[in-house]
């Protein structure tokens, strides 16, 4: 590319001198006209015949001719006998003045200006002139190939010491090229060396001074990416461990299933098995939340009605309360929250979900949407047996079911919800419930949430 750049450009060059060439010659010819006329009146018309007729005309670079049109105070025609002009008794025009055998008529037909004419199997470049009384025209002309070859030589000449620095051009920019590029090679050999296990900072202050906004900015990548390999990890070592005890659980029940002897036994033995399989189940399908929730985190938000949310998830909570004996309700308020729909149904749909699974029968359970000045705040609270003070801390750590061993939860839950309401820069607290007793969660929003990540 810059050795095509280069020849362009050398071509271009070449062709801005071959076109002052012509300028040139052009004027040559023009200033060879006038000084003809010039001497034509001042000789009275007196001069009659040729320079160097023995000249090959062949050979001619210049050609040129000197017609009188009419005698002084004589019109112009062809065929008028002149007055008395002593021994020159020539019809008009006559042939005052020629260059070797431009001995033809013919180049008197042309025009006054520039044209281009042939003549004895050669072509020319002819400029032609009528002296202000018209009594004399003066014509030359420059053979084609010579005024080309001319032009060539000097633009040639012109261009040819630059020739041998086009190369050295071009080796020096490509080294300049090669040194400047020198740290973002460095840096690209550096970014190829890490993986999942060497995410290291890099280096901002010994990189050039441009690079720094980009290195930095790569350091908050290294470190999102780490924190999620970190989480991934975590997490996937926490599942494992999960699974694993009720795995083993599940095949105690199904052989003492197998080896039952009585109704009673298979009867428990089953009872448990399917307990085991639906506490697997829904594991699985937390942990499917927890993908998902991956999934939307990078999807725009939009204008969301929280109470409008709250309201369709009561109802969708409405015939497992019933169930259960449990009184549901709601009070929602008008809200002005930004956020993703999906993210926010899993949050409060996971709370609805533990309140009424440790909600006693007969127990009460209220979802409460307000807007406060500044934020946008969402309440479930429910009056079951609740949480001591001492293991508040304890609640949302993953898989954490604070030691609750007939419970059918997985601990994944409020790990869920605390991470979406980070996510909208959210606050969540948990106290005493309702009448005292049982557990609410409540969350503040700010308004106009808009997520962070």
């Amino acid at each position: 590319m810059l050795l095509i750049s280069g020849l362009l450009a050398g071509w271009g060059g070449y062709r801005a001198a071959a076109d002052e060439v012509y300028e040139v010659l052009d004027g040559q010819l023009a200033e060879l006209v006038q000084t003809l006329l010039f001497l034509s009146r001042a000789d009275n018309a007196n001069t009659a015949g040729d320079i160097g007729v023995s000249f090959d005309a062949k050979h001619s670079y210049i050609v040129f001719q000197v017609w009188q049109l009419k005698d002084r105070g004589d019109e112009i025609a062809p065929t008028r006998r002149p007055r008395s002009t002593g021994t020159d008794n020539r019809p008009f025009p006559r042939l005052l003045l020629r260059s070797g055998d431009m001995n033809t008529p013919l180049l008197f037909s042309r025009q006054d200006g520039f044209s281009t004419a042939t003549w004895a199997g050669r072509s020319f470049r002819v400029f032609a002139q009528t002296s202000p009384n018209g009594e004399f025209r003066a014509i030359a002309g420059q053979a084609l190939k010579a005024r080309k070859e001319m032009v060539e030589n000097i633009a040639w000449s012109n261009s040819r010491p630059y020739l041998p620095i086009l190369p050295i051009s071009v080796i020096a920019l490509i080294w300049i090229t090669y040194r400047g590029l020198a740290p973002i090679r460095k840096l690209t050999a550096d970014v190829a060396a890490r993986n999942p296990n060497h995410l290291r900072h890099f280096t901002v202050g010994n990189a050039p001074k441009e690079f720094w906004p980009l290195l930095k900015a790569l350091n908050i990548l290294l470190d999102r990416l780490g924190n999620a390999l970190e989480y991934e990890r975590r997490f996937t070592g926490d599942a494992a461990h999960e699974l694993r005890t009720p795995m083993a659980a599940l095949r105690a029940q199904l052989d003492a299933l197998r080896l039952a002897n009585h109704k009673e036994a298979r009867i428990q033995a089953q009872t448990q098995a399917a307990a085991t399989a639906e506490r697997m189940t829904r594991l699985v399908n937390q942990l499917l939340t927890l993908a998902r929730l991956e999934a939307i985190e990078g999807e725009p938000d939009a204008p969301l009605n929280l109470a409008e949310l709250a309201r369709e998830l009561c109802g969708e909570m409405v015939p497992a309360a019933l169930t259960k004996g449990i009184r549901l309700s709601l009070h929602a308020e008008p809200t002005n929250l930004r956020g993703e729909e999906d993210a926010l149904r899993i949050l409060l749909r996971n709370l609805l979900d533990n309140a009424l699974r440790y909600t006693p029968a007969g127990g009460r359970i209220r979802v409460i949407v307000s807007q406060r000045t500044g934020r946008t705040r969402l309440v479930v609270a429910d009056n079951g047996p609740g949480i001591a003070d001492s293991e508040l801390a304890g609640l949302g750590q993953r898989f954490n079911r604070l030691g609750r061993t007939d419970a059918t939860g997985v601990g994944l839950g409020l790990s869920i919800v605390l991470r979406i309401v980070a996510r909208y820069r959210g606050k969540l607290t948990f106290g005493k419930g309702l009448e005292g007793k049982g557990l609410a969660a409540t969350i503040d929003f700010p308004d106009q949430a808009v997520s962070g990540l």
